[in-house]
């Protein structure tokens, strides 16, 4: 597997990278964070990073704020950082928390709270994290009869 970031990908075409563990797709995320952030002006708000974990975005979100950390002070990877990385590099720094990177449930809690309105729900849902072992025996032959090609 490749560890280089795609060049002249555009930041509107979606990437899926996956391996198995230890192969570096934390270390390919960061790099390509980075060039989307450093070099192509990006904001992290506008880069949807979506993982199997918490933990793993924690870790991502953690390298990638000590990596713009670094470029603030000067350097990026083996070389002196230019004026417009560090620039960029501050201002991803301070938009970093609003970053949508997490699970894919997270990610849709986070797009079905921000357009509640226009997507039709009711004041007061909740997004529950435990499921009834019924409902979720339910969703699942459900998932299973209607998306077989997923399975």
């Amino acid at each position: 597997m490749s560890m280089t970031p795609p060049s002249g990908t555009g930041r509107r075409t979606p990437i899926v990278r996956r391996a198995v563990a230890g192969e570096g797709k934390t270390h390919w995320l960061v790099g390509h964070f980075l060039t989307l952030i450093l070099d192509e002006g990006a904001s992290p708000v506008g880069i949807a990073v979506i993982t199997f974990t918490e933990a793993a975005g924690r870790e991502l979100l953690d390298r990638v704020r000590a990596a713009l950390d670094e470029v603030t002070h000067g350097r990026r990877g083996g070389r002196d950082a230019t004026e417009q990385e560090m620039t960029r590099a501050r201002r991803a720094l301070a938009d970093l928390g609003a970053a949508p990177i997490g699970t894919i449930h997270g990610f849709a809690r986070r797009l079905l709270m921000e357009h509640a309105v226009s997507a039709q729900i009711p004041f007061g849902v909740e997004v529950r994290e435990d499921i009834d072992p019924v409902l979720q025996a339910d969703m699942g032959r459900r998932y299973t009869e209607y998306f077989p090609e997923f399975i």
